[in-house]
């Protein structure tokens, strides 16, 4: 598992600010990277909820300093064109993935846990969609409890 230290010394090493946001009631939004040009560097907007989900946290983090090391975003005005924003997120997942959940580890973690999609979500400390997404990364099909078998495990 990738201690949380490395996210943050990810951050300063590229230049980021991270605040704490308030998002409106029924907003979708748990993280948004932005260039303040005023002030010359990056600065990542995170949902406040997301204080007390540790692993959702550290996934969105790692996702939106993606967008930030690999310069692929969105202008703001152009957000609405879902291509050129599914470019960039996709982009952004698989820095976040390389960084959370490396290759090599994901070999170590399967030899052990098998494909179980709790147990590997659980090993690198990440949410279990952001396992699933990675996995599909790396072409393995993870399995979820609840599915094997048809009945609880």
């Amino acid at each position: 598992m990738i201690p949380d230290s490395v996210l943050f010394e990810e951050a300063r090493r590229l230049n980021v600010c991270l605040q704490w946001i308030q998002w409106p009631p029924g907003a979708k939004c748990r993280g948004f990277a932005l260039y303040d040009p005023l002030w010359e560097r990056w600065v990542i907007l995170i949902d406040r909820e997301l204080e007390v989900q540790r692993r959702l946290f550290r996934c969105v983090l790692a996702e939106e300093l993606g967008h930030v090391a690999t310069g692929h975003v969105v202008p703001v005005g152009m957000a609405r064109w879902w291509v050129m924003r599914a470019r960039a997120e996709e982009r952004a997942f698989r820095w976040a993935a390389n960084l959370l959940m490396p290759p090599q580890e994901v070999g170590r973690i399967l030899q052990c846990f098998g494909a179980d999609l709790t147990a590997v979500a659980d090993a690198f400390d990440v949410t279990e969609d952001f396992a699933n997404r990675a996995l599909a990364l790396y072409r393995v099909a993870a399995v979820a409890r609840t599915r094997i078998y048809g009945r609880e495990a």
